[in-house]
């Protein structure tokens, strides 16, 4: 589950995660013809792309001809909003659209009936539950440990955008302030007119006048 696209970087952290997934599971030396798929599915909270209609899309590596590599990498996002939209007539959805129901739903008290009606639809539904309180101590280690180099990135990533932030601040202002010296140097020398002196340095003419009135 996922509420935030954080810097709207969450396609990054997906493609990182689904390779750690394979790269975690995968026995070495084992042959590349038995390699197996892995797949990192994603429910999102947030519109991850508002111009694709579909909640729940696939996406794998491909050419720009849309012929894939292998099919070995996969990620699939189920967008929660867009699930919102579809009616909730149990009849009318698909196995995969029921599970988003499931999980729009799970947690509100007025949907309780609902989703037990979901459950008697989808056994896989009616199962989740008791999944949950079975999974093995290896697989919670791996999510932990997942959930934490995930958190290091987030960090990194807002640290990153702030240095930009910053670093984008120091460019502008130094900019200024040799437009600032540019301008001044010129009025002192009378080198051109007020507007002439502007357009070179690309300060208004009202801060050029400015300074001029500061001589």
């Amino acid at each position: 589950m996922q509420g935030l696209n954080k810097d709207d970087h969450f396609g990054k952290r997906v493609e990182y995660h689904v390779a750690h997934l394979l790269n975690h599971y995968v026995t070495k030396g084992m042959k590349w013809h038995e390699l197996p798929q892995a797949f990192q599915v994603s429910v999102l909270n947030f519109y991850f792309d508002k111009d694709e209609d579909e909640c729940i899309n696939h996406y794998c590596m491909r050419s720009e001809k849309s012929r894939t590599i292998s099919e070995t990498l996969n990620v699939i996002f189920m967008e929660l909003p867009k699930i919102g939209l579809l009616s909730d007539e149990i009849s009318k959805l698909t196995a995969a659209q029921m599970w988003g129901k499931f999980f729009l739903y799970a947690s509100v008290p007025e949907k309780q009936d609902y989703i037990r009606a979901l459950a008697k639809h989808n056994r896989g539904i009616n199962m989740a539950v008791t999944v949950l309180k079975n999974i093995s101590q290896e697989e919670m280690n791996w999510y932990h440990e997942t959930r934490y180099w995930m958190h290091v990135s987030d960090e990194r990533t807002m640290k990153h955008a702030a240095w930009e932030r910053g670093v984008n601040q120091g460019k502008k202002e130094g900019a200024q302030e040799k437009a600032i010296e540019s301008a001044k140097n010129f009025l002192k020398m009378k080198l051109g007119t007020i507007e002439q002196i502007s357009q070179g340095t690309g300060l208004s003419v009202a801060e050029v006048q400015e300074l001029a009135a500061q001589l």
